[in-house]
């Protein structure tokens, strides 16, 4: 849903980039966005759905922590 709404906010931001209500839904539209994509990964590891040696993001964090 936040996917398909990245256009509207964009020319939102574009038409009105001067008015903070505009600015503020195109972010809070990314953070959704962003979010939702750190959950489905966070659930897919957690539940063995990801090959953590194959997947680059996930070695690399599990190097660094």
């Amino acid at each position: 849903m936040f996917v398909a709404m990245v256009p509207f906010s964009t020319e939102l931001t574009g038409d009105y980039g001067g008015l903070v209500t505009s600015n503020v839904i195109f972010h809070v539209n990314m953070l959704m966005i962003g979010l939702l994509l750190s959950a489905s990964r966070f659930y897919a590891y957690r539940n063995g759905l990801m090959d953590v040696e194959r997947d680059q993001y996930l070695r690399s964090l599990k190097r660094n922590f």
